[in-house]
């Protein structure tokens, strides 16, 4: 009997509608991840409507540390082999992302593991050329990781990162 490989995906899908939402849909309701991996998925909710993307809230917060247990706890009850993570290039949702890779991170130093971080959205290149925190914080996030870019043209905003 073949063991499938471990996946987990945190990722975002609807409801919200929105771009990184709908590739979340697409991946989520794949015939074909599901019969070649055993899943696991963690839904990134920060906002309920459309509206209140990009606002910060005190829900956010509460919904961040509930995605940050969540992540905690599948890595040690599940034990993935692959992980997949929707990750924002800027905002309060970069931090947010910055905090959740913490555990990922941990976990790949001691099991190995292929990490991949996505971008849904243009915003990397902006983001860190404002400031050398800004840039230090992003190529932490990136170490060690394997980037998706929504698109090739995509390429020229990893340009300040390591």
């Amino acid at each position: 009997m073949n063991k499938k490989v471990k996946l987990l995906l945190i990722l975002h899908h609807s409801p919200p509608i929105h771009g990184a939402s709908k590739v979340g849909d697409i991946i989520l309701n794949s015939k074909e991840i599901a019969s070649n991996f055993d899943t696991r998925y963690i839904k990134i909710k920060s906002s309920d409507g459309i509206e209140n993307i990009g606002k910060f809230g005190i829900s956010k917060i509460l919904k961040s540390i509930t995605l940050f247990f969540n992540v905690f706890f599948l890595l040690c009850s599940f034990r993935p082999q692959k992980i997949y993570f929707t990750v924002s290039p800027f905002g309060f949702a970069f931090y947010r992302d910055l905090i959740i890779s913490i555990p990922i991170k941990c976990y790949s130093f001691f099991k190995q593991c292929d990490v991949f971080y996505h971008y849904h959205a243009s915003g990397i290149k902006e983001f860190t050329s404002s400031s050398k925190l800004k840039l230090r914080a992003t190529n932490f996030l990136m170490k060690g990781v394997n980037i998706i870019l929504i698109s090739k043209l995509m390429i020229s905003e990893l340009s300040f990162v390591k």
